[in-house]
């Protein structure tokens, strides 16, 4: 089934849902750890410009 080799039909709301089902482990894998990595980032930084003022 992996290659298209389907024995019964897929029904368009199956087909949708494995659809959503990999936008959201899309999600998680890829742009997750990206706006973790940015909100990180953003309070490393402002950590740094509150510590240069004291």
């Amino acid at each position: 089934m992996a290659h298209g080799d389907f024995i019964q039909p897929v029904m368009k709301e199956e087909a949708v849902e494995a659809v959503g089902l990999m936008d959201e482990l899309l999600t998680e894998v890829f742009e997750a750890p990206a706006r973790i990595e940015k909100r990180k980032l953003a309070r490393l930084a402002k950590k740094a410009s509150d510590g240069a003022g004291s």
